[in-house]
């Protein structure tokens, strides 16, 4: 107590100090340089990246585009960095980057659209007007590359799903979905070689599935046979190796979309014998029964299912 009675105040510290000489030039210039490198204009390193992707440099190599792509995702995982994209001139070369030879820079292309559409309803709208679904959703079915075609997955799921954005378009872009294809693309995905993309295509298929009336849910899965897919996605679950545990995911998701259609009618019941759906069923319920984890996730979901085993 009696050393900070004693102590000088702040204000006598400040009188009593002696003013600081003029900084050298050469430290100033450092203690510059050192700031520029870690403060940067945003929007001008957005516009460099633009031009690199708009028309890039002449090589063998399409690293450079790469590098200007993975540049523009970080900058725009900021939502208004995401929205100004489209202003400075980007949204349009990324989209005709999606029809690029190299399958690494269509990947790229695609993550990039994916990110800005992250709950961005402006990106959107932007995109909307410059027709992304109608491309996305010609390449589900056609691109040979898994990793690409991964990206090109997550951008459809950005742009269609409901993710609390509050977009305007959105009801337009699902039927604009709707009408291009979109589910009967999901439904073939749902075959695919690659787990993470049938997981991917089964997840999204449902997520939109519930957002539907059960009549509409009935005259979607119908129209775009998606129970075929749905039913040997199913089988392969219960068809895996010894030590390989099922995809506790896929068999939530794909179990998820028959439960929909509950009760079922005559013709959903009528085509879910000719896919073998009940016979599928049972091999679930003794999957099931042999994976503890398995019966807390699905014992409630599981028994409902039975519907559709009536003969």
């Amino acid at each position: 107590l009696v050393q900070s009675i004693n102590a000088p105040t702040a204000r006598e510290d400040v009188q009593t100090r002696e003013p600081l000489p003029p900084m050298d030039p050469e430290r100033r210039k450092f203690l510059e340089d050192a700031l520029a490198e870690v403060t940067y204009d945003v929007a001008q390193h957005m516009k460099e990246c633009i031009k690199t992707i708009s028309s890039p440099p002449e090589g063998p190599s399409d690293d450079p585009v790469v590098e200007a792509l993975q540049s523009l995702q970080f900058e725009c995982e900021q939502i208004d960095a995401a929205s100004n994209l489209h202003r400075l001139g980007g949204l349009q070369p990324t989209l005709e980057l999606l029809d690029h030879a190299n399958p690494e820079v269509r990947m790229h292309a695609a993550w990039l659209l994916a990110t800005c559409l992250n709950q961005n309803p402006e990106v959107h709208q932007q995109v909307s007007q410059l027709g992304l679904l109608p491309r996305l959703l010609a390449k589900l079915p056609s691109e040979p590359d898994a990793a690409a075609l991964q990206k090109f997955l997550l951008a459809t799921s950005a742009l269609v799903r409901d993710n609390g954005s509050g977009t305007t378009a959105r009801p337009a872009t699902l039927t604009a979905f709707e009408g291009l294809g979109g589910y009967r693309a999901l439904a073939s995905l749902c075959g695919h070689p690659s787990d993470r993309i049938r997981t991917k295509a089964v997840f999204l298929v449902h997520s939109l599935l519930c957002e539907l009336e059960r009549a509409k849910v009935e005259q979607v899965v119908q129209s775009n046979a998606i129970l075929q897919p749905v039913t040997e996605l199913l089988r392969q679950q219960c068809a895996r190796g010894a030590g390989e545990e099922p995809d506790i995911t896929v068999l939530q998701q794909g179990l998820g979309v028959l439960s929909l259609l509950l009760p079922p009618s005559p013709a959903v019941l009528a085509e879910a014998r000719r896919c073998g759906l009940p016979a599928v069923l049972r091999e679930v319920e003794r999957t099931v029964a042999t994976h503890p984890d398995l019966v807390e996730v699905l014992g409630e979901l599981l028994p409902r299912t039975a519907q559709f085993q009536v003969a």
